[in-house]
């Protein structure tokens, strides 16, 4: 079967008129950016796994914020009383929302940081080799 695949690779290769050192560096190239791509794909969705915990707990603290600020409006005695109790969960309520944004904005931003020094990262410690350009494909 191998025989087969390398006959073929040959024959393609000879159809496009690319030598076989060239085909190499193509095929060096592709498994490199291969290696790219998923090495980024775990950073996203290691990213992705975190923001949806961050929206979980967050949902979960609106709920159980909702539920005591039902509760405390429930036990007003005056219009006043009922007034300050909306003030103060609606602050609360705001003041949520601002912290749940910026702590998933700095979670984006540290999910496209680590995925940029995943891909400045060079695995064999080298410089990381220029693609094939077409005069030599």
């Amino acid at each position: 079967m191998r025989e087969g695949a390398e006959r073929a690779s040959e024959q393609a290769r000879r159809l496009m008129g690319v030598s076989a050192q060239d085909g190499e560096a193509v095929l060096a190239h592709a498994s490199r950016s291969l290696d790219l791509w998923v090495r980024c794909g775990t950073v996203f969705a290691d990213g992705a796994q975190t923001l949806w915990k961050e929206m979980v707990s967050t949902s979960r603290a609106a709920v159980e914020r909702r539920m005591s600020g039902l509760s405390q409006a429930t036990g007003a005695r005056t219009v006043a009383d009922l007034m300050a109790v909306q003030d103060r969960l609606t602050r609360e309520e705001i003041d949520s929302l601002l912290g749940s944004g910026r702590r998933m904005a700095e979670i984006s931003v540290r999910i496209a940081q680590d995925a940029a020094e995943r891909l400045a990262e060079n695995p064999a410690g080298r410089p990381r080799p220029a693609p094939p350009t077409q005069d030599r494909i």
